[in-house]
């Protein structure tokens, strides 16, 4: 016979069961949305467990090395920050009697106003810069995400203090030198290289990984090393060396490590993309893998495994309540798993496909990217073009080296001009702005055959101000 909780389950009203979801359904939730109806379903099918995989203790991504890549956090640092605060309160916990002649003792009168990351660069630019050069690295540094990265397009900073790009880089370089290394970088890659051009100390290891990192990164974060090893000149062993150093002593995120103790103890408001699949080089393979499935799974309970093959086997020993009850909750967990096999699988492989139709773009960047659309993955596929949609809606992938962005990017076929034109302008005299026909001439040098017109458009799209507007002194 079921426990009496099981009984009183069965016995629940059938509108407080979560509706039986179809792999459709599954497939076309994002990774939070996925969350959500798992933690529901979780809380109301006793067939059901979850299993949680090894995570980071403060921000919760999956911890596949001794530094985590999404905060910077060393296992253990979650206790050391609680350590710390108890250390920091120990003082105030045991409230002070006031003497005869004391004034009543106010414990707000120890609390120190917040000092953040921001406010300690701007204390260092202050050293370093002065007068309207000061100002606009202020702004800078306020520009800066809680990663610690400059992510906003150096144009509209000129053009907000009437600079010219290159005077504007050349403050954005000082904040860059200031500590902690690797902050204020606009890349991964940049960040990187600032760390290794200050490392405490220079040994051919730190030597390696910034040539590395400074000539081969897109290979190196595709895991091609004999590809790094060959263009460079040193062995794969070594290649392999500086992959375990990086990730050993190297932050990429630089600004979470200055984060005040106690905001450890929850996440940052502002959280970073939360990618569905990434995207991995192995040699020259490209590997698909669900992100979800790092951290956690769901398995059914092993007790009504157990009594489902009870009743198989002896099924005149159970009630044809105890029968019902057994088997509405095992097949809603059965549906479900497999509903998140089939999620996972078809999810990968069309990441997968996409991935190397785009193999370009992922090993050398965004002038690769081809054109594709998804009734074309989904001919190529011999998968209906309803499933390519659900399959990539409102979902992200990390790609290879690290950077998470929307499935909407392989599919936008203007990227790689719009790339080639932001470059161009950026690069452009200040004294003497390029026109839209001129930057047409400068795309048809570079394999794009696109009429005035158009670039007219995609500059719009990119926020470019015309050619009058961009005139600076």
């Amino acid at each position: 016979m079921l426990s009496a909780g099981m009984a009183a389950q069965q016995r629940q009203s059938p509108r407080l069961i979560p509706q039986q979801i179809t792999f459709n359904t599954v497939l076309e939730m994002n990774a939070a949305q996925l969350q959500q109806h798992v933690q529901a379903e979780l809380a109301e099918n006793p067939a059901l467990s979850l299993v949680e995989l090894p995570s980071c203790s403060v921000c919760g991504a999956p911890m596949e090395s001794r530094v985590c890549w999404e905060c910077g956090a060393t296992p253990g640092a979650l206790a050391e920050r609680t350590e710390s605060l108890d250390d920091s309160y120990s003082d105030y916990r045991t409230p002070r009697s006031a003497g005869p002649g004391d004034e009543e003792w106010d414990p707000l009168s120890v609390v120190a106003a917040a000092w953040d990351l921001r406010d300690e660069l701007r204390v260092q630019l202050g050293v370093r810069l002065t007068g309207e050069a000061l100002e606009v690295g202020e702004f800078l540094v306020e520009s800066l995400d809680d990663d610690g990265y400059f992510k906003d397009d150096l144009i509209d900073v000129a053009d907000r203090f009437l600079w010219s790009v290159p005077e504007v880089e050349a403050v954005l370089s000082v904040i860059q030198a200031l500590d902690p290394p690797g902050i204020a970088a606009r890349n991964l890659q940049e960040c990187l290289v600032l760390q290794l051009r200050r490392a405490a100390e220079q040994t051919d290891v730190t030597e390696c990984a910034l040539r590395i990192v400074s000539e081969a990164f897109g290979p190196f974060c595709s895991k091609r090393f004999d590809r790094v090893a060959k263009q460079l000149g040193v062995t794969v062993q070594r290649v392999a060396e500086v992959a375990d150093f990086i990730r050993g002593n190297l932050a990429p995120c630089p600004a979470r490590n200055f984060r005040v103790f106690w905001q450890g103890l929850t996440p940052a408001r502002n959280r970073s993309l939360t990618p569905d699949v990434s995207l991995r080089f192995e040699g020259e393979k490209l590997v698909a893998e669900s992100v979800e499935f790092r951290s956690w799974r769901l398995q059914l309970e092993a007790q009504y495994l157990r009594l489902d093959h009870a009743m198989r086997v002896q099924r005149s020993r159970f009630s044809t309540e105890d029968r019902q009850h057994v088997r509405l909750y095992m097949g809603r967990a059965k549906a479900l798993t497999d509903a998140l096999v089939q999620r996972r699988r078809t999810l990968e492989r069309v990441t997968l496909f996409i991935g190397e139709v785009q193999r370009d773009f992922l090993v050398d960047g965004p002038e690769m990217l081809k054109p594709l659309t998804k009734k074309q993955v989904s001919q190529a596929m011999g998968l209906h073009e309803s499933t390519i949609c659900r399959a990539t809606l409102h979902k992200y992938v990390q790609l290879p080296n690290g950077e998470v962005t929307s499935f909407d990017t392989f599919f936008d076929g203007s990227l790689s001009p719009k790339e080639v034109i932001r470059r161009i302008i950026a690069q452009e005299p200040p004294q003497k702005p390029l026109s839209d026909g001129e930057i047409a001439k400068r795309m048809g040098m570079a394999g794009f055959q696109l009429a005035r017109r158009t670039i007219a458009k995609y500059r719009d799209a990119l926020g470019v101000p015309p050619m009058e507007l961009r005139r600076r002194p």
